[in-house]
């Protein structure tokens, strides 16, 4: 087997080892933090917060008012407008909150904490490629690059940001991402034609948030 075929198993096993960690630790996940569930009601509610409902004060609720606020029912699979329209009266992009509602569209009807672990334990894969990437290429060695994913992956902050249902793991794919990007550039008299595709992608991540909001705002404009 060739070097490159052995690194390449090292890292898949330490991959699916870290991911069942995450597993483990999201089966074990009991304790919702409140912003979590606000990632939930961002994507898919009528409203910023549930306490700006009229009916929420000094009313006795049941938890299918909560669930309501954190679940994508059948009358609202095809409204993607709260995508948009929360996260402009609020602070956050909405790109995350986009790739949260495509999980949360196999969920219809059902509120599940594994919507968004399974989606931050995606975003985490691929950060892993990105920090063997370029561990590899700043330190010139593939073997500082295989350290260099089992000391992030196997950390505890790594392990809480994929449980946390936020958007820290994509920040962090996205970082990853770029800085890999702009690394494969560096000290390059000739760029080749690849090189412009991943200044390309660069380029998107940059600006995808502005472009959804685009997207979604015509689309729901074009169903009034």
């Amino acid at each position: 087997m060739s070097r490159k075929k052995i690194i390449l198993l090292i890292l898949v096993i330490i991959t699916i080892l870290q991911i069942s960690i995450r597993i483990y630790m999201g089966n074990e996940k009991t304790y919702f933090h409140m912003d979590e569930a606000y990632s939930y009601g961002l994507m898919n509610a009528e409203r910023l917060n549930i306490t700006d409902n009229p009916d929420f004060s000094n009313t006795w609720h049941t938890n299918q008012y909560y669930l309501d606020y954190l679940e994508v029912n059948q009358e609202e699979k095809n409204n993607w407008l709260p995508v948009y329209e929360n996260q402009k009266n609020d602070v956050h992009p909405p790109l995350y909150y986009f790739f949260l509602r495509i999980a949360a569209s196999f969920t219809i009807d059902n509120f599940t904490k594994w919507t968004g672990i399974i989606l931050n334990i995606i975003f985490f894969t691929f950060s892993n490629f990105f920090i063997y990437q370029i561990s590899k290429t700043i330190l010139k060695n593939p073997i500082y690059g295989i350290l260099a994913c089992i000391i992030n992956g196997f950390s505890l902050i790594s392990l809480n940001s994929s449980t946390y249902i936020r958007m820290y793991e994509l920040a962090n794919l996205m970082t990853l991402a770029i800085t890999w990007t702009h690394l494969r550039i560096w000290k390059k008299e000739n760029i080749r034609g690849k090189d412009y595709l991943w200044i390309s992608l660069s380029f998107l991540i940059r600006r995808i948030n502005t472009l959804l909001c685009i997207i979604i705002w015509v689309r729901n404009l074009s169903c009034i």
